[in-house]
């Protein structure tokens, strides 16, 4: 593999396998993709715009993600829907 190949390969494959994860876990919740992805956009990123969750998820680290989405879910079982901060 050449440099830039072998810089970028894996970063290729880690987006390739978190598009087939969030595709695979829309479907097994019988939900188109757009639709399943939209809460997620909202926590991430506090809008219903932004660029795609896969290039989101890419570039917020893990712990803000788990952390803002853990925020939505726990809000989403007491009920209500709130502002998150971002």
């Amino acid at each position: 593999m050449g440099g830039f190949e072998a810089q970028f390969r894996p970063v290729a494959v880690q987006q390739v396998q978190r598009d087939l994860v969030l595709e695979a876990a829309a479907e097994a919740h019988g939900l188109k993709l757009g639709d399943a992805l939209q809460p997620v956009r909202v926590a991430l990123t506090g809008s219903t715009v932004s660029e795609p969750v896969n290039e989101l998820l890419a570039v917020v680290d893990r712990a803000t993600a788990l952390r803002r989405l853990g925020e939505v879910a726990r809000q989403s079982d007491q009920g209500g829907a709130r502002a998150v901060q971002v």
